[in-house]
């Protein structure tokens, strides 16, 4: 129906397009409405193909109007609707993945990203890449030459990557419609939307020759979550031209609100004969706060 019901109205995610529809009611009204869905992601990488499926069920909209009939006023004011609830907005339930054979890596970024810089200072200068490789010892520090060099050799790599992001945008909402002689419906509400999102990132690499190197195999994560609360509010209208045309009219501000960002990186590292895991006290974490 998509945003149809800016114009048909009498439905709860009208609170959404248009908050005139919910004056439609001519009685209290209670909904539940739930939502399945199911993505499949296909990635070729290097001409290896792989594929993803992620489904998620849940509720996407939960609500109530009061409808109070006040026609014996005499005023053309049939009903008035008090309506509250909850609609989803969006969803960010996805995942997917890659993997393939190469010869370059993601340490040859780090390699190259630390170049000139000191090892005492990779943390200050990049704590979520560089300094992560170094202390998981999967980059070395040459101090004659003041160069860095990984511990790849001259063969490929297997890539292996999944991305997995959740959360979604949820609008809680008061709102408050009329309905003038079946003809015209004006209604107004207040929207509260939380904005939920998180992605986490799994990278791991392995050697397909380990000769020469000691090295097996790294693995790198990084997280990312964004929360945050809005606000916003909307005004609408919708005139019946007759039973078989009407039309709707809405007015939205934008949504005012704050969000905070926070993220975090790790890595780990197979050797030959051992296992290197970055001590806690070197895990990097940020968070970052910001009004839109």
């Amino acid at each position: 129906m998509a945003g149809s019901f800016g114009a048909l109205g009498a439905d709860i995610s009208c609170a959404v397009f248009n908050p005139a529809g919910l004056g439609r009611f001519s009685r209290s009204f209670a909904e539940i409405t739930g939502i399945a869905s199911r993505n499949v992601n296909n990635s070729t990488f290097n001409g290896q193909e792989t594929q993803r499926i992620a489904g998620k069920g849940g509720i996407s909209g939960l609500g109530m109007v009061i409808t109070s009939d006040i026609s014996e006023r005499g005023n053309g004011i049939l009903y008035q609707q008090l309506g509250f609830g909850l609609n989803r907005i969006e969803g960010f339930h996805n995942v997917f993945r890659y993997e393939g054979q190469q010869y370059a890596s993601l340490l040859d970024g780090f390699t190259s990203q630390a170049e000139g810089i000191d090892p005492g200072s990779l943390n200050d200068y990049f704590p979520f890449s560089s300094n992560l490789a170094y202390q998981t010892s999967v980059i070395n520090y040459y101090a004659p030459t003041q160069t860095y060099s990984s511990l790849l050799n001259s063969g490929d790599v297997i890539h292996n990557r999944t991305v997995e992001t959740n959360g979604g945008q949820n609008e809680l909402f008061v709102s408050y419609s009329f309905n003038y002689l079946n003809k015209l419906y004006l209604g107004a509400s207040v929207g509260f939307r939380h904005h939920k999102y998180e992605e986490k990132m799994k990278h791991n690499e392995a050697l397909t020759d380990t000769n020469g190197t000691p090295l097996r195999s790294f693995n790198y994560h990084y997280d990312l979550f964004t929360s945050g609360w809005g606000t916003n509010l909307k005004f609408g209208a919708i005139y019946l031209f007759n039973e078989s045309f009407r039309a709707g009219l809405s007015l939205h501000s934008p949504t005012f609100g704050e969000l905070t960002d926070s993220w975090s990186a790790s890595m780990s590292s197979q050797f030959e004969d051992s296992t290197k895991v970055l001590a806690s006290n070197l895990v990097p974490s940020g968070n970052y706060k910001y009004r839109i």
